[in-house]
């Protein structure tokens, strides 16, 4: 019951500002995407989603793998419940990654694109990223244009976890003739 009033009040006010954003209230910018431009960000995006997931997931592999081979040195007669739970383990975050990675993709493919930029955070195609509240915090904003097909703004965005903070990543494309706005 606690933790069900903690999560309805911290949703109202995703809600709140998600309402506000879309009724244009501080908003710095709301662009809307050509076919084409959405397409080239779709896939240039995904691309960079794999890539990133990938490499989480081989990290996530070697460590499991290593402590497998100690649990093994060191427990010799659990070898086989070992052996499956790496397995089990290496397997289960594998297909976190692809789905994770293809749900993105989907969503992005499905509906043309849209962004809501404010500065409490951004509405990019159906995904509200906020850094207000709640020990929330803005990072670092940037302006990316080389090895891209489009520039985009990068929102880099930080929120208390349980041991630390976590970070956040959204990329923003920017449509054709917004190049100065984005700068802004």
């Amino acid at each position: 019951a606690i933790a069900g009033v903690i999560v309805v009040i911290i949703y109202t006010r995703r809600a709140r500002m998600l309402d506000s954003m879309l009724g244009g209230e501080n908003l710095l910018a709301h662009w809307t995407y050509s076919q084409d431009e959405w397409q080239k960000y779709t896939e240039q995006e995904f691309r960079e989603d794999k890539k990133a997931k990938k490499g989480l997931f081989v990290m996530i592999a070697v460590i499991s793998v290593i402590v497998g081979i100690l649990f093994f040195v060191v427990i010799r007669d659990s070898g086989p419940v070992v052996l499956f739970t790496i397995l089990g383990i290496i397997a289960l975050m594998g297909l976190v990654a692809y789905t994770s990675a293809m749900h993105n993709y989907r969503q992005n493919k499905k509906y043309l694109g849209e962004v809501y930029i404010s500065q409490d955070g951004i509405y990019l195609n159906r995904q509200l990223h906020t850094w207000r509240g709640l020990g929330a915090r803005l990072e670092k904003v940037s302006y990316e244009d080389k090895r891209r097909t489009q520039p985009i703004l990068k929102f880099e965005y930080s929120a208390p976890g349980r041991y630390s903070r976590y970070y956040y990543t959204a990329r923003v494309p920017v449509p054709r003739g917004e190049e100065e706005t984005a700068h802004k």
